[in-house]
């Protein structure tokens, strides 16, 4: 619905969605599928929409998207999910960047990294990497 069209986009923040979505996560923690798609969603309604951007800053999204990846080892479409969701919660967001940061992202991150060291899973180690890297001060 709100995918590839901006005015959807809008409108959807407009109406609370992105709230919504935050308060699904919050309300379903261990909840796998849940985290995964509150995930996509918020990737699609705050891409390039500052709007909505600020929204799910205020909503907690940043913190419920750094729960997800302290909460569960992740699936693979989860880590992307996860990754994409940040990087459009924070790019070009002065606010949400660092508030990802001030939430503990980086030391989160740097332990998921070290629980993996050892073992061949190269795709999870990207994902952090990539989000490490997104989270690097400009």
């Amino acid at each position: 619905m709100t995918n590839d069209n901006v005015q959807n986009r809008t409108r959807a923040g407009s109406a609370g969605a992105v709230e919504a979505v935050v308060a699904a996560m919050s309300s379903h923690p261990l909840n796998v599928s849940v985290q995964r798609e509150a995930c996509v969603a918020l990737e699609i309604m705050t891409d390039a929409d500052l709007q909505n951007q600020t929204r799910a800053g205020d909503a907690g999204a940043t913190e419920a998207v750094l729960a997800v990846i302290t909460a569960q080892p992740l699936s693979a479409s989860t880590q992307f999910a996860v990754r994409f969701a940040l990087a459009m919660l924070t790019r070009g967001n002065l606010v949400n960047n660092p508030r990802v940061v001030d939430a503990g992202a980086v030391g989160a991150l740097n332990t998921a990294l070290a629980s993996i060291q050892g073992t061949n899973d190269t795709d999870y180690r990207d994902n952090i990497r990539a989000l490490l890297l997104l989270l690097a001060p400009p």
